[in-house]
């Protein structure tokens, strides 16, 4: 089955794409579900994603052109190397599960109750972003950068290799994990002795 442009789609299971650097143009999906596709490098110009799953798909490397993802939940997928600003800022929800977000940016999306488990987001950027409740659980964050993002009550506390900068991120009942809150407080110049103190 192919895509056309133009074209709507509502409660079907889609199977086994092969759209590979290839382009979608305003279409729309609803309520479907994607599985074992390769969207890898392709192009969506001003699609529509609305309750949609996507399941063991390559996405990586997928570029956006103001498409919107509301209700859009990611499983086991690829998603490397997306520029996530490039979607559709006010209509941005999505959950990601069990994925590998590597190399990916988040810059200046509204990310507020964003829910991520598990996965990797290796080297990804998160910049001038809501991301009030945001939850990342059990995810690998080596490498990644926060910067200027508004995280008052994020929860990150069973998250491995998370690196915060205090003066460029808005902390408040932010939960992180032992290791990086210790590494916060020294920043801050404060010591807890019997705790790398």
């Amino acid at each position: 089955m192919t895509l056309a442009a133009h074209s709507f789609h509502e409660e079907i299971d889609l199977k086994g794409l092969d759209l590979r650097e290839g382009r979608l143009e305003d279409v729309e999906l609803l309520g479907c579900t994607v599985s074992d596709s390769d969207l890898g490098e392709a192009t969506l110009n001003r699609c529509s994603f609305e309750d949609v799953v996507f399941k063991r798909c390559d996405l990586g490397v997928m570029k956006l052109g103001g498409s919107a993802f509301r209700g859009v939940r990611f499983e086991d997928c690829k998603l490397t190397g997306i520029d996530w600003s490039r979607a559709h800022d006010l209509t941005f929800e999505v959950t990601f599960v069990n994925c590998v977000l590597d190399f990916s940016a988040f810059v200046g999306l509204k990310l507020k109750g964003l829910r991520a488990t598990g996965g990797k987001a290796h080297h990804v950027v998160f910049a001038d972003s809501d991301m009030r409740k945001v939850t990342l659980k059990d995810m690998d964050l080596a490498g990644a950068t926060f910067t200027g993002n508004d995280l008052r009550d994020a929860d990150f506390s069973s998250c491995t290799n998370l690196e915060l900068e205090p003066n460029t991120n808005r902390l408040q009942r932010t939960k992180l994990p032992l290791d990086a809150a210790l590494r916060h407080l020294s920043m801050l110049g404060i010591k807890v002795p019997g705790l790398g103190g």
